[in-house]
């Protein structure tokens, strides 16, 4: 398949306004990656099974099927490919698709953590923590989250930081909490902003400073997130750090409602 001509033709028929024939193309290119991929997946390989099950599952240049798509993970699961151990994995999890079994969901990222894949190792850490699927273990937890931390996996490194930060299966220490907090914001991951927003709002380890947990948890609030958006519809709120303002406030709840927070629809219950 010639993917860099079939883009091209797309792009010109979008930019000709010819929307209908623009689709029409992308479902060709479509049909035609998977004819592509049948010949390297009937042959066995990891990548082709799973790279197809992922078109039958979404219905995309084939017919959707979502019974094939699962067969084609498991084949490229059995052949060691992590990424269709992973979606197992998620998809065993998920409680909408009438697979929803906990202990499959944890075997699987188990299974792709024991192989060595650092989303495998953060996975079967929360999975251990929470006990999904396996009884709870903060000792294994803590063992799969510093694997996929050392391997720069943010999730796994604000993880960490939690641990420290509550005393989760080690002796609480703010001061290394902060810091995996702080690598996990410095790759990117504004998850880990609020998060260190609440240590200088409560002081801990740190000096107590509203106005740079303001900023902070406004970093994540601007990124999207809700946890950031309630934390700083609280300063707003209560004019800790920034100037009182409860239009503000309720303007960030609601956005955050709007995406299904219910920690921000019972703060909007409050006000």
């Amino acid at each position: 398949m010639d993917r860099e001509k079939y883009v091209t033709e797309i792009s010109d028929l979008f930019a000709e306004g010819k929307f209908e024939e623009a689709y029409a193309r992308l479902e060709d290119m479509a049909s035609a990656r998977a004819e592509e991929l049948r010949g390297p997946a009937e042959a066995g390989d990891s990548k082709a099974l799973y790279s197809l099950g992922l078109l039958y599952q979404d219905g995309v240049g084939v017919k959707k099927d979502f019974p094939m798509a699962v067969s084609l993970y498991k084949k490229a699961a059995e052949a060691g490919n992590t990424e269709a151990m992973n979606h197992l994995g998620r998809l065993y999890g998920n409680k909408k698709n009438g697979m929803y079994d906990e202990k499959e969901c944890f075997a699987w990222y188990l299974r792709s953590a024991e192989a060595g894949d650092p989303r495998g190792e953060f996975m079967a850490g929360s999975l251990y923590e929470a006990g999904f699927g396996v009884e709870a273990d903060i000792s294994k937890a803590l063992e799969w989250y510093r694997k996929s931390a050392a391997r720069n996996v943010t999730e796994a490194e604000i993880a960490l930081g939690d641990c420290y930060v509550f005393g989760l299966g080690v002796e609480k220490d703010y001061e290394t909490g902060r810091k995996w907090y702080e690598k996990a914001v410095s790759e990117g991951d504004l998850n880990g902003s609020w998060r260190l927003g609440e240590l200088y709002r409560e002081g801990w380890g740190v000096e107590k400073n509203d106005r740079k947990a303001a900023t902070l948890f406004r970093k994540a609030s601007d990124a999207g997130i809700a946890n950031g958006q309630i934390l700083l519809a609280r300063m707003y709120k209560e004019g800790t750090g920034v100037k009182k303002n409860p239009e503000k406030a309720e303007a960030l709840l609601r956005k955050a409602a709007k995406y299904g927070s219910e920690g921000a629809e019972a703060e909007l219950e409050k006000l």
